[in-house]
């Protein structure tokens, strides 16, 4: 199957006028990465003597897989600009051939950061700032230079989303609302800016090389947006990759809220993070409460805009999650805290 992609992948690109990368003239080797079903390839394609893959080829036959590798070659097509070279794939071609859509990227270098998390012996409050700042880095550099109209912030949607996603028999839900309320009345004039964005944040599409930054699996990151959900995506999945003891993973939403809703070093880490983040897009500090929560309504109601939103065992996580933060509400750092330390 490779040789016969390969081979149609160089004359789609020859009948475009499209160089062809070295990697598919040249000698060359490939190696099959982990397929999660049936009629799903992934190639990394490597030169001979190489150590690092040129190039990705993704290919499918499932219509909704394929569907989500249009979606993919369609955001690296948008966001493909100088600044962005080497922190992200390149699109080369997305064809058919036979039952197969291929989609053809360049590779970047780097470990997945969930590995690295699983790798440390001892995590801490320095590694964890780092390994932030390093993602948003990334993040701020995709955002510079295109912005979208801002959009006034919605306080009745927020309260609407909250009512239905918050349990009817959860004792904090009466105080929550009442206090999410008085929080928005501060700030009526609050507007969000709209910006381009990824769609996945999370550490498993984060590859480290060396100090820098690279996002792969982009079929999210097709057009402007809010950009606060995926600050907190990224932030929610991080501490969920953060082991307990080495070679021990947290257990899911009680770990994100050992971030969210704790009172240790983690808990310190992630809410300067955020309020980094909300200096960053022009946004009021002192908001960071209310447009924290704002995002976790968003990602409980299905309508932040990544790339399993919708799923329902994606909403019910964002929602249980949503349910245990407004019953720990007042323990929560964000909001309370510096984006640097004192």
């Amino acid at each position: 199957m490779l040789d016969l992609v390969v081979d149609e992948l160089r004359s789609d690109l020859r009948r475009r006028g499209v160089p062809s990368p070295v990697v598919l003239s040249a000698p060359r080797r490939a190696v099959h990465l982990c397929s999660r079903w049936e009629g799903r390839a992934v190639y990394a394609v490597f030169g001979l003597r190489e150590g690092t893959p040129s190039l990705l080829l993704k290919i499918d036959t499932k219509p909704a897989e394929q569907q989500r590798l249009r979606m993919e070659y369609e955001a690296l097509a948008w966001h493909d600009a100088p600044t962005m070279r080497g922190l992200m794939p390149a699109p080369v071609a997305l064809l058919t051939v036979g039952p197969w859509l291929v989609l053809a990227e360049t590779a970047l270098p780097g470990v997945p950061l969930h590995v690295i998390l699983r790798r440390r012996i001892r995590s801490g409050e320095h590694k964890t700032m780092r390994d932030h700042e390093g993602v948003f880095a990334c993040l701020a550099t995709l955002h510079a230079g295109r912005t979208g109209r801002p959009t006034p912030f919605d306080a009745e949607e927020l309260l609407r989303r909250l009512r239905a996603c918050l349990p009817e028999d959860l004792p904090a839900r009466t105080p929550f609302l009442r206090a999410v309320e008085a929080e928005a009345a501060r700030f009526p004039d609050l507007r969000i800016p709209l910006l381009p964005g990824h769609g996945d944040l999370t550490p498993s599409n984060c590859l480290i090389s060396g100090s820098s930054v690279g996002l792969t699996d982009w079929e999210g990151g097709l057009g402007f947006r809010e950009p606060l959900t995926e600050i907190v995506v990224f932030l929610n999945h991080y501490a969920r990759a953060l082991p307990v003891r080495r070679h021990r993973m947290p257990g899911g939403t009680v770990a994100a809220l050992r971030a969210f809703a704790g009172d240790g070093w983690l808990a310190t880490v992630t809410a300067r993070t955020f309020t980094a983040q909300l200096h960053r897009l022009g946004l009021p500090p002192a908001a960071a409460r209310l447009l924290f929560v704002s995002a976790l309504a968003d990602l409980a109601a299905g309508v932040a805009p990544i790339a399993h939103g919708q799923r329902p065992g994606t909403r019910r996580a964002w929602s249980e999650l949503l349910a245990l933060y407004a019953r720990d509400a007042d323990r929560s750092l964000i909001g309370r805290v510096t984006s640097s330390p004192a």
